[in-house]
Formats: structure tokens, sequence, C-alpha cells
């Protein structure tokens, strides 16, 4: 069910109705096969309970890198680590939870990425080999905004462009548990090459364009190499 026990198709259409210049597909359209796939036949209760008790902000997203590592039944979790990270077993659970209605950056690992979803949310996303280089930016106009119900399990595909998810309904804002190699998104503790891509590097596993709107990580010196509309949602 979606938002507010309406269907995730009702859900859907109320956006598109609220967004008529956007194009918001379902995830489970055919044209995600280039970024992700949607998971099917995993169990994540265990997780969905851990989602549902995180505290959400009013007007702001968070991310805490490995939040609910040690809280996350190994049952839930293994499986992952066998058929989407081939066997690796050095695994982190964080949780992205609050609100937030605009695109503000895009990032990519090289790494998959698997979330689990725990309220209605839509999710920009883009290929990191659209980046133009030198100049290391990206037209806006190539990213595309996906509709992403509770309860779905999905891979993200390494340099997919990706960031915070945006809330459907303001009043249940969006939470999801993401699974990645240990250490990503986590402090830069080493020597970086700052040249080239390494102008993108904002933290270990991950890099980053931003757009020159977003304050926040224009002071975390984020590169900003996004260009056109930063695109705000409106929401239900």
């Amino acid at each position: 069910m979606g938002t507010a026990g309406n269907s995730a198709a009702s859900v859907l259409e109320k956006l598109r109705g609220l967004n008529p210049s956007l194009e918001i597909l379902p995830i489970e359209d055919a044209a995600f096969q280039r970024y992700g796939k949607v998971l099917r036949g995993y169990h994540t209760a265990g997780l969905q309970k851990l989602l549902a008790a995180r505290r959400i902000a009013s007007d702001r997203a968070d991310y805490e890198p490995g939040c609910l590592s040690r809280e996350a039944p190994a049952s839930e979790i293994e499986p992952f680590a066998r058929d989407i990270f081939g066997g690796l077993a050095d695994l982190q659970v964080g949780c992205v939870h609050g609100r937030n209605a605009k695109l503000n950056a895009l990032e990519y690992h090289k790494s998959s990425e698997v979330v689990v979803v725990g309220a209605d949310m839509i999710v920009f996303v883009g290929l990191a080999s659209d980046i133009q280089w030198p100049s290391a930016t990206y037209d806006l106009s190539r990213a595309q905004a996906f509709f992403v119900p509770r309860g779905t399990v999905f891979e993200m595909y390494p340099w997919c462009l990706h960031y915070a998810p945006a809330h459907a309904s303001l009043a249940e804002g969006f939470r999801c548990a993401v699974i990645l190699p240990r250490g990503t998104n986590t402090e830069v503790d080493f020597p970086a090459n700052r040249a080239g891509e390494g102008r993108l590097l904002l933290g270990k596993n991950k890099w980053v364009l931003a757009h020159a709107e977003e304050e926040s990580l224009r002071a975390l010196s984020a590169h900003p190499g996004l260009q056109g509309v930063n695109v705000e949602l409106r929401t239900l």
C-alpha cells in the first residue's frame, strides 16, 4: 500500500498531477533497468521494523552510514551479501530518512547499493557515463525520476547517479535502509588526489556533483557540477 493507505498507483498519479512538467515513472518501469533492478523474494521485516523506529527530522534528510549494522538481522543481510555483492561479507547497513523535495546533488559509488524502502519516495537517478569531462559537469535534463513505494527492495548499480530521496508525503517523510561495502560515505582519511575525478571525492567510495544552489554541500567544498534547474517536487 502507498502513502496514507492509498495504492501505489494512486499516489503516483497524484504526484504526476502535482508535477505536470516532470516525468515520474514507477520503479517497475523498464527504463529503470539502465540504473538498477527491483529485487524480489528477500525478507526484510526486521529491517522494516528498525526503519519504522527511526525518528524523522522535520526539515532535512539525514544519513547515518552504519547505524543499523549491529541491529540488522543477519538472516536478512546475508542473502544480499551473497547474491548482490558476490559473497562480500564486510557490509554496512545505514539509514537515510527525513523530508526532502529537491534534487540538490547527485553522487555515485563504484559498487552496488541495496535499498530497502520504508515509506513511499521518489529517487532521481542518472548515469555517470553522462558526466562531461574535463569540466566534470552533468546536465540535469538527463536525470530521471522514479516513484518507489514502501516495501520495495532494489539495487542501484555501480556508477548510478543518485542522492537523497524525496518524500512522497510531507506527513510521512521518507525512510530507507542502504546496504553498501563498509566504509562507504565515511570521511576521507587519506591523502586524496584532487585532480580530475578526485575533485568529486567527498567521502570514501563517494563521488559527488552538487548544484550551485545547495549551500550545505557548498560548505563542504562539493564540486558544483550540476547544470540546469535544481528540481523541486510538489508532494502530498
